[in-house]
């Protein structure tokens, strides 16, 4: 199985009511999500907000675990962790921990 196809698997148990763990990989949602070490559990969708941390099918060809950053109409603006720009100040400092683990 490839891991879209698991992913898909997953995403239709949660679709039935049931919760899933998932592994994630990459280094996107450092330093608050580690790639390789960490895991998400998927859940049944509810009202999402900005900051919400969602499982999404972006750009027609892959999924992605990011943070929401901005909700417009039905505009959604999502963004990795390693990315966010009010993380920039802190994040020498939270990578500096993180190595230290």
């Amino acid at each position: 199985m490839t891991d879209n196809e698991i992913i898909e698997e997953a995403v239709r148990l949660v679709r039935e009511g049931v919760s899933v763990t998932l592994p994630v990989n990459g280094n996107s949602m450092l330093p608050f999500i580690i790639g390789g070490k960490e895991s998400v559990i998927l859940h049944g969708p509810g009202l999402i907000d900005v900051g919400d941390v969602v499982l999404a099918w972006v750009d027609g060809c892959r999924y992605v675990v990011h943070r929401i950053v901005r909700i417009d109409g039905e505009r959604v603006t999502l963004m990795g962790d390693g990315n966010l720009y009010w993380l920039r100040p802190v994040r020498r400092y939270l990578l500096a921990i993180y190595r230290r683990l």
